[in-house]
């Protein structure tokens, strides 16, 4: 039986704090660090108990969504909180803790302040404002009201902590969220507020793929084409963007990108050209035109416009991304690895969600419901887990935005190999241009890759050789040069010694000298020699973008930053220089390096033969016939960040080779799903399935999530199997993970947020594709239909696409 705790909330999952007020100082500490949109709101709750010890006991919250338009708003969600305190009478309890006071705080990310609300029970309420350096502030103005309410809802929109690996795989404890929008006169007032500080958008900063934050790239304008684009309500969207667009020719792209998702391709290009010709060196208007040419599948177009954007935006990531997209498509794979190796990177900033770092707390109060409630075919049952998960670590992930996951015992094994995997720690700029690789990948296989790679790109061995030449050419010199110099001085001591002997002959004069001459002559016409050949030979690779946060020079000029990468008209072969490779040796190397990869093992086994080749990154093996044995000069020199992709992608292509070699050596034995299941863990079976999400093999996706749905409930899993089934307009399949999902997240949080949510986006999907009629005759078989029906009377109220179905 699980005891009830009286100082706890009945359904608000909350941490206990050791020392009364502790988070509240830790935000404080860390205000300065915040940099763009701020963490999620901070609820912190004081309850006494005169009789109790210890008579006052504080724990806080995390919160996304509640109204933070005033301070009456704020009051009124913390005084919500006393009647969500747990009033089930207790036989041995002296009495019942009450809400004596609670701090709201939620960050402005325009005036960069954390404003605060302190909520006295009984008592008053007393709004202020504290900066970075920890000073308070009364408010004195009503436009930081309207920041900060702006601000919280972008923060709650932006949020992507219930999606797999949301919020960088790093989850947020106790966070509950709440519908930001909940109806259309809040929305209206939202895009109000936004019109009103468009202006400051700029200052909230953008996506880290994009270097610097713009009026059409900025955290502002990204949640509103989230809000609307997720729900199919371009037309919405295009009435918020059409006036904004009048004023800076540069919001006409986002306007634009309303009409295509619309259906509305004329009045979108018909925009696109308007804002050209009021501002032509726009590079996100180009990349709008370029997307659509590329849905066209008109490429050589698309082609030539994005290298016009290069040339407008050398330094940013999203530019040289978009040509290097095109080349794919085009099938030119040397010139997109060429673009791809100018592409300038980033360092990856983390989020303001993860800057805070809280003292441990004394434990975690996460009010469960029986498990099996809600469960399709399954009779609420409580067996005593609950106490478990009270304490924070047990019992698998206790703070996920989709419930807790019941673990067995070995459940979380993984084998090292898959925990070991680099592709894990990929981020921002690197991540794309990671997927990018993998496009080529799909495209043309991974032997062809390392051909055009082989190609365009020096070697780190052909460099060696090519340097051990040069410097012994340059010792030969400097010794041939030494020996001249010995025997100038034997010459002169040896005239020196002889003596004077008189002259028989009358000889030319100068002839002697004349000899002397033409020996200097011939070794200063060798030096010269060497010394073209010395500075012919390509230099290291001065790094052209911002690769690991470091900017070069030539990211700021642009005719410099696109000098690898011809920007003129056609496609001539000229373009990119051809290599000339020795087939031969190249081939004969790759056979003997095949011989030399470690064959790794999985699950303690060892894998197949079959599988990549490792990427060559040496040609120590090939005979150099001369000082150019190969065309070495023709080459480039590959950056760092780009060779160590392709080892993490020749990593995920091994272990995805073992995989597959041993799913179909299981299914040629006729096992069962259920026996192949409990072959492995179900966290193995997750890792294999993002594994072979991440390599584009979505079919041995699915069958790896569902077999880890046969050990155990799998947020992660059921999450990338409803998403990848909802874009497939699969009915059946998607409700069943939605159904599953839904239960799960009313166990512990009560089911209070409808939209945004991947279940929202699903059920939208699905909407879109079939109409709501169908989709929810559908949920009518569901035995817990009256958990979805909030979400289809969102879709009713705010008018999402396929409502009228």
């Amino acid at each position: 039986m699980v005891v009830q705790l009286v100082d706890t909330f009945r359904d608000i999952a909350e941490f206990i704090e050791h020392d009364v007020g502790e988070a509240i100082q830790a935000r404080t500490d860390a205000l300065a660090s915040f940099r763009e949109l701020g963490p999620p709101d901070l609820i912190h709750v004081i309850k006494s108990n005169p009789k109790a010890i210890p008579k006052d006991i504080s724990s806080y919250h995390f919160a996304l969504g509640p109204d933070t338009s005033s301070s009456a708003t704020i009051a009124a969600y913390l005084n919500n909180l006393q009647y969500s305190l747990d009033d089930v009478p207790n036989w041995f309890a002296k009495s019942q803790y009450k809400v004596t006071a609670a701090t709201y705080c939620t960050f402005n990310a325009f005036s960069r302040v954390d404003v605060r609300v302190e909520v006295r029970i009984p008592g008053g309420v007393v709004g202020y404002m504290v900066d970075l350096k920890g000073e308070k502030h009364p408010i004195s103005n009503a436009e930081i009201w309207t920041e900060t309410f702006t601000s919280s809802i972008l923060r709650a929109i932006l949020d992507d902590s219930e999606e797999p690996d949301g919020n960088d795989r790093t989850p947020i404890p106790t966070l509950r969220k709440l519908p930001p929008l909940p109806s259309p006169a809040a929305e209206k007032r939202f895009l109000l507020a936004c019109t009103h500080l468009f202006p400051k958008s700029w200052q909230l900063g953008t996506d880290p793929e994009v270097q610097v934050a713009t009026y059409s790239s900025n955290h502002l304008v990204n949640a509103i084409m989230k809000h609307f684009g997720s729900s199919g309500r371009w037309s919405d969207a295009g009435r918020f963007f059409e006036p904004l667009a009048r004023r800076d020719p540069d919001v006409a792209s986002l306007l634009a990108k309303c009409y295509l998702g619309g259906d509305e391709e004329v009045i979108a290009n018909e925009v696109l050209h308007d804002a050209i010709r009021r501002q032509p060196y726009s590079y996100s208007l180009l990349l709008v035109q370029v997307a659509f040419l590329q849905g066209k599948v008109r490429m050589e177009w698309a082609q030539k416009l994005a290298r016009q954007a290069v040339m407008y935006a050398p330094s940013e990531y999203v530019t040289w991304a978009k040509l290097t997209e095109c080349y794919v498509e085009m099938g030119d794979i040397e010139s997109a690895l060429l673009t791809l190796n100018s592409c300038p990177m980033f360092t990856y900033v983390e989020r303001d969600n993860n800057l805070v770092r809280y003292p441990p707390a004394a434990r975690l109060s996460i009010p469960l419901k029986p498990i099996g409630y809600g469960e399709p075919g399954q009779k609420a049952k409580g067996t005593g887990l609950e106490e478990a998960f009270l304490v924070s670590g047990l019992g698998g992930n206790p703070w996920s935005p989709w419930g807790v996951e019941e673990v067995g015992e070995g459940m979380n094994e993984i084998h090292p190999d898959l925990l070991r995997l680099p592709s894990l720690t990929l981020r921002g700029t690197f991540l794309k241009a990671y997927k990018l690789l993998v496009s080529i990948v799909a495209r043309v296989g991974w032997d062809d890759l390392l051909k055009a790679r082989s190609q365009v790109f020096v070697m780190e061995e052909e460099y060696r050789v090519q340097r051990a030449l040069a410097e012994e050419r340059e010792r030969e010199r400097m010794e041939r040069e030494e020996a001249l110099r010995k025997k100038r001085e034997q010459e002169e001591l040896r005239k020196e010694r002889e003596p004077e002997k008189p002259k028989k002959e009358t000889k030319k004069p100068g002839k002697g000298k004349e000899k002397e001459t033409d020996e200097e002559k011939e070794f200063k016409e060798s030096d010269e020699k060497e010394s073209k050949d010395d500075e012919a030979e390509p230099k290291p690779n001065e790094e052209r973008s911002e690769v690991n946060g470091k900017k070069s020079p030539e990211a700021d000029e642009g005719d410099d930053a696109v000098e690898d990468v011809d920007l003129k008209d056609g496609n001539e072969e000229d373009e990119l220089e051809d290599v000339e490779v020795d087939d031969k040796d190249d081939d004969g190397e790759d056979d003997e390096d095949e011989k030399d990869v470690e064959e790794p093992e999985v699950n303690g086994k060892p894998s197949p033969k079959e599988g990549p080749k490792a990427p060559d990154t040496s040609t120590a093996k090939s005979k150099v016939s001369g000082p150019m044995g190969f065309t070495f000069r023709s080459k480039r020199l590959c950056e760092r960040w780009l060779d160590n992709l392709f080892m993490v992608l020749y990593e995920d292509l091994r272990l995805y080779t073992a995989f597959k070699t041993e799913m179909t050596h299981c299914k040629q034995q006729g096992l069962k799903p259920q026996q192949i299941a409990y072959r492995k863990t179900a966290a193995e079976w997750e890792v294999y399935g993002d594994l072979s999400l991440r390599l584009e093999h979505k079919e041995e996706a699915k069958d790896s999530y569902l077999l880890a749905l046969e050990q155990r409930f799998s947020a992660k899993a059921l999450l990338r199997l409803m998403d990848m089934y909802s874009e497939e307009g699969l009915i059946q399949e998607t409700l069943a993970c939605v159904s599953r999902l839904a239960a799960s997240q009313d166990r512990v949080y009560g089911s209070t947020n409808t939209y945004p949510s991947p279940i929202t986006v699903a059920l939208f999907r699905l909407i879109s594709q079939h109409g709501l009629a169908k989709v929810q005759n559908a949920c009518l078989a569901l035995k817990n239909y009256k958990l979805l029906t909030k979400y289809l009377e969102y879709a009713e109220t705010f008018k999402v696409e396929g409502v009228d179905w």
